[in-house]
Order: structure tokens, then C-alpha cells, then sequence
């Protein structure tokens, strides 16, 4: 299946092992407005993966991500860190 076929809502159906392993005990997941990225977060870190390649894309400690709608050709997002600090990723 084609990323350009899949529609909001549809089922993906991957191969189980291009997925590898995620550490993280997923509390929440989004994708990324452009569609090329998913994420991960889990109570102390996050994973971005890419769609439809489910390669490791960015990773770290926080607590809450979320994707910036402004420019969505730039994969924007900024994290929730320590001490409630906020950080800006650009351009992945």
C-alpha cells in the first residue's frame, strides 16, 4: 500500500519486522501534519518514526510532543521536558 492510498482512518497493515523494537511504553501517538512521521511518547521519552520506512527518525527524553501545522513541509515539533522546558526540533 502506497502512502499516497491511505486514508484517514484507514488500517495499516505492516510487516511486523520493519517495525524493529520500541522501548518506550506508549502512552501516546500522532502523526505529523505532511503524514511522513509518526510518534511515540512514553511517560519520560518519545521515538518519531518514519512512514512508511518505520526507521528511528529522532528520539529523547520528554514527556509530551506535539507537531507544528504551521509549515508542515518542515516537520516541526517541540517537546515537553524537564522542569516543564520546551524544546524546539526543526527539519528532521
Amino acid at each position: 500500500m502506497n502512502q499516497g492510498e491511505v486514508k484517514d482512518g484507514d488500517t495499516i497493515q505492516p510487516n511486523i519486522k520493519d517495525l524493529g523494537r520500541c522501548e518506550t511504553y506508549a502512552q501516546s501517538m500522532s502523526f505529523s501534519p505532511s503524514g511522513r512521521y509518526f510518534s511515540v511518547c512514553g511517560d519520560t521519552d518519545f521515538v518519531v518514526y518514519q512512514y512508511p520506512k518505520f526507521s528511528n527518525a529522532a528520539f529523547g527524553n520528554g514527556s509530551g510532543l506535539v507537531w507544528s501545522s504551521v509549515n508542515s513541509s518542515q516537520n516541526m515539533f517541540a517537546i515537553k521536558g524537564q522542569n516543564n522546558q520546551i524544546k524546539i526540533y526543526k527539519n528532521l
